[in-house]
């Protein structure tokens, strides 16, 4: 037996809003001094929020345009498009903070970039999810006749 409940835009967006904050803790526990739980409890978190939100939009982003009607096909090009411009102001951002941020004194002339790989993941994340923030964000609550469920087995 399955049992089924409706996502309302409402709910979507409540999930955009914790994943956002789960986006913007995360990079400040990859410090090298943060505790190593620390780090593993917020990825855990980071990713379990995005797996919500993309399962909350059918996994309209990640599915074949074949198994798609024409809306939703519109639908998930304009996420790719709104989604990746959203996703490359968010590494850009972190790339030039990562320029600017100078040693309080004495100020330092070359600054120094230090990429991890966790700043890697982090990034491929945002990547791959960010198409799905716009998803959720700015899709409609379905018609009356038209229930969108999320199966829960």
């Amino acid at each position: 037996m399955k049992l089924e409940r409706t996502v309302s835009r409402r709910q979507r967006r409540v999930l955009c809003a914790f994943a956002g904050l789960a986006a913007l803790v995360f990079p400040a526990t990859l410090d090298a001094q943060a505790p190593l739980g620390t780090r593993w409890i917020s990825f855990a978190v980071f990713l379990s929020l995005f797996a919500v939100l993309v399962v909350s939009t059918r996994r309209l982003a990640f599915r074949s345009a074949k198994t798609l009607d024409e809306r939703e096909v519109q639908l998930s090009l304009r996420a790719y498009q709104h989604g990746y411009a959203f996703a490359i102001g968010i590494i850009v951002g972190s790339v030039v903070s990562e320029f600017t941020s100078f040693p309080f004194p004495p100020f330092a002339l070359e600054p120094t970039i230090t990429v991890t790989p966790a700043d890697l993941v982090y990034w491929l994340t945002i990547i791959l999810v960010a198409p799905t923030f716009v998803i959720a964000w700015t899709e409609p609550d379905p018609p009356a006749e038209e229930v969108r469920t999320i199966p829960n087995a």
